[in-house]
């Protein structure tokens, strides 16, 4: 019998990078870039299942080797024009055809990685609390001073802001449900990169959020953000510890989770027992003594 799959992580992952060849399977602190992205999602205490969506051979093969699902892509004639939701869409369908119960997603990119052990949980519990439709991480920026380049060696200003009004989308990952995943895609105009990169077509929407941390914001799309994404990484996450800090946070919420059941286990036997005792008319002065 399958397991239940309420929460589900859908990392999309694919081939043929254009700016950074390969960067998906290329090593980051010691792993393939795509690893990390599983990794902190399989030692997450709320997420049920994780899925890599790829059309490519390697990808696969690593993926499996650290724990994911893989859900292979249609062969789309067009597929290096479309934007990532084209994958997440098809995958959605595909785990709703074994998990119909699945109610939350948590979309993933490889290339931000820099997310601390704690980071999908808190997200997905911020999520449910608040009753939000969608749900990112956001960077507020203390001062932001924005510059339009008009034509060659001349810039306008555009935004001045020294009061938090403005912040920054790290981008790594976006919690919502599949359906509002469906019915926002199906009101795009298409699924193409060059058609939602304009600017009539940018969704007019609002988004609740958790606070990212201000170093968290660190793409891996060329090689000099790549090398200075690690270290970042090493410095403020995984501090000489490597991949086992995502696995030591599994162990910790293993073991809180494991020693409330045994509290709960022992005050059931204690009640039980109490009651017991009641019936053969034994005081309850008398039981506590």
């Amino acid at each position: 019998m399958n397991q239940m799959v309420k929460t589900a992580a859908i990392i999309t992952a694919r081939g043929g990078s254009k700016r950074l060849p390969r960067k998906n399977v290329k090593l980051f602190c010691g792993h393939p870039l795509v690893a990390w992205a599983i990794t902190q999602a399989k030692n997450s205490e709320l997420i049920d299942r994780v899925y890599v969506t790829t059309d490519d051979d390697e990808i696969e093969k690593i993926s499996k080797q650290y724990g994911a699902e893989v859900i292979r892509r249609p062969n789309w004639p067009d597929a290096d024009k479309a934007a990532a939701n084209r994958p997440v869409l098809h995958a959605i369908g595909k785990i709703m055809e074994e998990h119909p119960e699945l109610e939350t997603i948590i979309t993933m990119l490889p290339t931000c990685p820099l997310q601390k052990p704690e980071d999908l949980d808190n997200g997905i519990r911020k999520y449910r609390q608040i009753g939000a439709d969608r749900l990112s991480q956001i960077i507020p920026q203390r001062e932001t001073v924005v510059y339009r380049i008009t034509s060659p060696c001349v810039a306008r200003l555009v935004i001045f802001d020294k009061k938090y009004h403005y912040g920054i989308l790290p981008g790594g990952w976006l919690i919502t449900s599949p359906n509002w995943y469906i019915a926002y895609n199906l009101g795009m105009p298409s699924d193409l990169d060059s058609d939602l990169d304009l600017p009539e077509n940018w969704p007019q929407i609002e988004t609740y959020y958790v606070t990212a941390e201000y170093w968290q914001y660190a793409d891996t799309d060329i090689l000099e953000e790549f090398e200075f994404g690690e270290k970042i990484m090493e410095y403020y996450i995984l501090k000489g510890q490597g991949i086992s800090v995502y696995k030591n946070y599994f162990k910790e919420w293993t073991t809180k989770r494991e020693k409330e059941k045994e509290l709960q286990v022992s005050k059931s036997m204690e009640e039980k027992a109490v009651e017991q005792l009641t019936r053969m008319g034994v005081s309850t002065d008398e039981i506590h003594l």
